[in-house]
């Protein structure tokens, strides 16, 4: 499944990487979401397939991986 999901162009996240979300709200910019979320505007832009970070709909929810918590 993960050479199928690269091969399609699709984003696949290091072994061990922990996915999160978060679900738009008004207000809401996508680098403040990245900040939140504990990674970059790059990262969400691909992982959620978005080419225009301006056009954000209040209750779209986003993914995000990140490395597993240390504590």
């Amino acid at each position: 499944a993960r050479k199928r999901a690269e091969a399609a162009g699709r984003y696949v996240p290091p072994d061990g990487y922990e996915r999160v979300t978060y679900r738009v709200k008004s207000g809401d910019t996508l680098g403040a979401i990245a900040r939140r979320l504990g990674v970059s505007v790059k990262h969400l832009q691909r992982v959620n397939g978005i080419s225009d970070p301006r056009r954000l709909r209040i209750g779209q929810q986003l993914a995000a991986y990140r490395p597993p918590s240390t504590s």
